[in-house]
């Protein structure tokens, strides 16, 4: 499709491919920048306690798979 080849989905996997806290917030960093440029909502909250628990094996894998569905779940409506 053509939302698993633009930019912002070769960007997210990269964010699913991160294996620790520190390598997530560097690759966080500019996301949130753009993130915050288009004046989206984001639960900064809800991303902390995400990136807090990213080092613990099953809390990460949690995570990856609830933040697939939430940017597959957002590109199936637009």
């Amino acid at each position: 499709t053509d939302l698993d080849k633009s930019s912002t989905a070769l960007r997210f996997n990269r964010i699913l491919a991160c294996r620790d806290q520190e390598e997530i917030i560097n690759i966080l960093r500019p996301t949130l920048r753009y993130i915050e440029s288009k004046n989206l909502l984001l639960d900064y909250s809800q991303l902390l306690n995400e990136i807090l628990w990213f080092n613990n094996e099953s809390s990460r894998e949690r995570t990856r798979a609830r933040w697939a569905q939430h940017f597959y779940k957002k590109g199936d409506e637009s």
